[in-house]
């Protein structure tokens, strides 16, 4: 049974510097079959199977939204309706609203069930696309994006019956575009479900959509756009207009792109408009960009692009930039990482962000506002050369700090997690400690933390084994409490739930 309700405020949303109307799903095929539609006006989720978290229909800015409240769970809400999957692929929309700092939120898609799904998520400043298949999570693109906080972000996922999947994510300006090569989760014929979920993270969804995308009638995209012509230069802008497309149905706006060399690795940054006309504001100082234009009609069709267009913004009125920072301190080295400290920069307005990167600049590290930052994520036993650059409003950014040398330690153990059997709602694991070290580790203890919602119902061959949440402790029994050098040790528990792999720390410091 198809579901079909209120689905007019999606319609509408702004995008661009100015408010520009957003058409990334304003005018769908005539042709389409709508699947599944929810924007929960009803007051209820039927039609819809939760796994962990909390889940409920709750007002927000005076519509109903379907909410999840439980700010520590692996969340997920799959909805029951399958799509066909028909030849030109499925159109998924939906919007989602990250409610806390931290965590992330992803609308799912090609889903199975809970466990097996495509994913976009938007999680640490990225818009990543991926799949889970049998509670493995793999990401397979991304690119930076960061929502201002609490606010509505649009998703539109066009996947063919090709294993090329294209995602836009707008709300804050500008959008984001990522292509994934995501196979079928299910094979060569996937199931066509949509879903939604959370990770550590409060969250709103709304007006949630899956549409087979049937061949269309027109099939005649618009004419490429003209030449854009640029006006109103600012540090941070500009005005665009170019000569409109014209189409054998009907132009419904323009997509105004950033043109990314192959192999640069920067995003490509989409502005969209409903008219042959733009401004945009939120270019850096002193930046080069090069821009060209597409057109799209109401069934899809794109034409071909501008010609290119380049643009370098303005020096701002503020060009004195802030003085060097303080040559950085190290502490808390550990395998994964280490802690930063300077002496922080002054400026004539004020500091931002301080950056950290290589002191060629090839690499970027982390970006903070403090005078003080932890990396972590880092290669074992490996050697780090950095630098600490201070940046104002305007952009302007101070000479790089004196370089920092750190070496992180070598790992000292490695874990085995294996799952030994598997029945209805229940499992049994067996995890070997490895010591990886040249000296005998006496005494330790091991602690993780489940992502899935996962609890242990019994446990051998450790003296002591405890859980608050989701985090676990577990203790040697004495007899098993050194592990020579090359040596390993095992010990194995029943648990409840679906097993996924967690990431574990011996003795407080962290495992391969």
């Amino acid at each position: 049974m198809i579901r079909s309700r209120r689905f007019a405020r999606f319609f509408g949303l702004a995008v661009g510097a100015l408010a520009m109307t957003t058409v990334l799903a304003t005018a769908m095929p005539a042709t389409a079959a709508t699947v599944f539609s929810d924007d929960f006006s009803d007051g209820v989720a039927d039609g819809w199977t939760t796994t962990n978290g909390s889940w409920a229909v709750s007002a927000e800015d005076g519509n109903q939204t379907f909410q999840q409240s439980d700010g520590t769970a692996d969340a997920r809400a799959i909805a029951n309706n399958v799509g066909r999957g028909t030849t030109l692929g499925t159109i998924t929309t939906a919007r989602a609203r990250l409610r806390s700092t931290g965590g992330s939120v992803a609308v799912l898609f090609n889903a199975l069930d809970a466990n097996n799904y495509a994913f976009a998520a938007l999680r640490s400043g990225r818009l990543e696309v991926g799949r889970r298949q049998n509670g493995a999570l793999t990401v397979l693109a991304s690119a930076a994006y960061t929502p201002a906080p609490d606010s509505w972000q649009t998703f539109n996922i066009t996947g063919g019956s090709g294993n090329q999947t294209q995602v836009i994510v707008t709300g804050t300006s500008p959008g984001v575009l990522v292509n994934a090569p995501i196979a079928p989760v299910g094979g060569s014929d996937p199931a066509r479900k949509v879903g939604v979920a959370t990770i550590g993270a409060l969250a709103s969804f709304d007006n949630i959509r899956i549409e087979d995308d049937l061949p269309p009638i027109d099939t005649q995209p618009p004419t490429a756009p003209g030449l854009p012509v640029v006006r109103n230069i600012t540090s941070n802008g500009f005005t665009m207009n170019w000569p409109a497309s014209t189409d054998s149905v009907g132009v419904v706006g323009y997509d105004v792109t950033t043109v990314v060399p192959p192999g640069v690795g920067a995003p490509i940054r989409i502005w969209r408009t409903s008219t042959n006309s733009i401004t945009i504001t939120d270019l850096a100082p002193r930046s080069r960009n090069t821009f060209e234009v597409r057109a799209f009609d109401a069934v899809g069709n794109r034409s071909a692009t501008s010609p290119q267009i380049i643009v370098t913004t303005l020096a701002p009125d503020d060009q004195t930039p802030p003085t060097t920072p303080g040559t950085p301190v190290v502490s808390a080295v550990t395998s994964g990482g280490f802690t930063l400290s300077w002496a922080p920069s002054t400026d004539n307005v004020g500091v931002t962000a301080y950056y950290l990167r290589s002191p060629d600049g090839t690499v970027g590290f982390t970006a903070v506002t403090a005078a003080t930052a932890t990396l972590g994520g880092l290669a074992a036993n490996t050697t780090y050369s950095l630098v600490v650059v201070a940046t104002d409003a305007a952009g302007n950014q101070s000479a790089p700090s004196a370089v920092v040398t750190v070496t992180t330690l070598a790992e000292t153990c490695q874990i085995t997690y294996r799952i030994v059997n598997q029945w209805q709602g229940c499992f049994q694991a067996e995890v070997t400690i490895r010591n990886t070290d040249t000296t005998a580790i006496v005494g330790w203890t091991l602690r993780w933390t489940f992502r899935n919602g996962e609890t242990i119902t019994s446990v051998w061959n450790v003296s002591n084994a405890t859980m608050s949440g989701p985090d676990v402790s577990v203790r040697d029994s004495g007899w098993n409490g050194t592990i020579a050098p090359g040596g390993s040790v095992s010990f194995g528990f029943t648990g409840t739930g679906v097993p996924v792999p967690p990431v574990f720390t011996l003795n407080g410091r962290p495992c391969s």
